[in-house]
């Protein structure tokens, strides 16, 4: 997933000092391989450390920026919220989602009978698809203001670093949905406290 997600930051370093771009098999290993120092910005009192990582790898707790301070949404968005009930914000982060992802998204909505909005992060929700005026597709707004003062009544998320330590003011954000459980640190293990629901693969 590292890869896939950064391959194009990762293959213009590469160019900019004179390597070639890595090949898709091969970057896949490559991190393990060379031991990259890996950063988990979690907290460990949240999941623990497991026991057989190797010592490169380390969880360093959550970050926090205050962001929402001094922050102005874009007007497509501020009519949005302003137009109808709280909506259901649904996210996926740094998990690439292919456009056929947006279907079921809009789908779901629809079966739940609410209003959404879709953060499209580093995925390609919303391209090649209709959007009924329920729902808008939104990027880069902080999370510690668009979940702060009942702005969405739930929070539908991949369970990632940005998005489970938001303050969650006025919503429900205790629906995580992780797309696979390769979100966590192990594939297999999905704490109760982590997520507070199964994990579930979402259809390609």
């Amino acid at each position: 997933m590292t890869s896939q997600g950064l391959a194009s930051v990762i293959d213009d370093f590469r160019a900019s000092i004179g390597l070639d771009a890595l090949a898709a098999r091969s970057a896949v290993g490559i991190y393990e391989r060379l031991r990259v120092p890996a950063v988990y910005s979690y907290s460990s009192s949240l999941i623990p450390r497991p026991a057989d990582w190797p010592g490169h790898i380390s969880a360093a707790g959550f970050s926090f920026l205050d962001l929402a301070t001094g922050y102005t949404p874009p007007d497509d968005l501020a009519k949005f919220l302003a137009a109808g009930p709280p909506p259901v914000y649904c996210g996926f982060g740094s998990v690439p989602m292919p456009p056929t992802t947006t279907q079921i998204l809009l789908d779901a909505v629809k079966l739940a009978g609410v209003r959404a909005l879709l953060g499209v992060g580093w995925s390609s929700i919303g391209e090649g698809v209709e959007v009924p005026d329920d729902v808008l597709i939104i990027r880069d707004v902080p999370h510690d203001w668009l979940f702060a003062d009942g702005r969405v009544a739930a929070v539908c998320h991949h369970g990632g670093a940005g998005v489970r330590p938001a303050p969650d003011d006025g919503a429900d954000v205790g629906r995580r949905l992780p797309p696979d459980c390769e979100r966590l640190p192990r594939r297999s293990w999905c704490p109760a406290s982590a997520t507070n629901v199964r994990c579930l693969r979402l259809p390609a």
